[in-house]
């Protein structure tokens, strides 16, 4: 939790006060799949990224009228250094994490970091300079 969502508050917090000063600006918060759902062992986890959501939904609603947007991105699941190390430690490969990953995505594919980058630009560009309290999913289709 200190992580997930103390340091995401702090951070949004010193970033509206400089936001307020300036005219406005953009904060994205990204997320999990595991805020709309999650796994019944990372239940800390998913409830962490969840109150992300609803800290995207109280700055947008709030900070609005001062031009403060604030979205959230959902990111999928990602083959990151802990994702690998934890299903290493369940017996389980990158390999055969992938394959398996394969099978259930919809898109086919575990998601990569790179397949964030383009969302993230859009959310902090003046391109989205109407949209607040939004959820974009880069997901692969999880959750859907």
């Amino acid at each position: 939790m200190d992580v997930n969502f103390r340091a995401a508050f702090f951070c949004c917090q010193q970033a509206i006060k400089y936001m307020r000063i300036n005219g406005g600006g953009s904060i994205v918060l990204t997320g999990s799949a595991h805020a709309w759902g999650g796994q019944k062992d990372r239940a800390a986890y998913a409830c962490s990224k969840g109150v992300l959501r609803i800290l995207m939904e109280h700055i947008a609603h709030n900070y609005a009228t001062e031009h403060i947007r604030c979205n959230y991105l959902t990111l999928g699941w990602t083959p990151t250094e802990g994702e690998v190390s934890l299903r290493k430690s369940q017996g389980e490969s990158e390999k055969e994490l992938r394959a398996r990953a394969a099978h259930i995505l919809p898109m086919g594919r575990m998601c990569e970091r790179t397949d964030y980058i383009e969302a993230i630009v859009y959310l902090l560009s003046d391109a989205s300079c109407m949209m607040t309290g939004s959820t974009f999913r880069v997901t692969a289709g999880e959750y859907i």
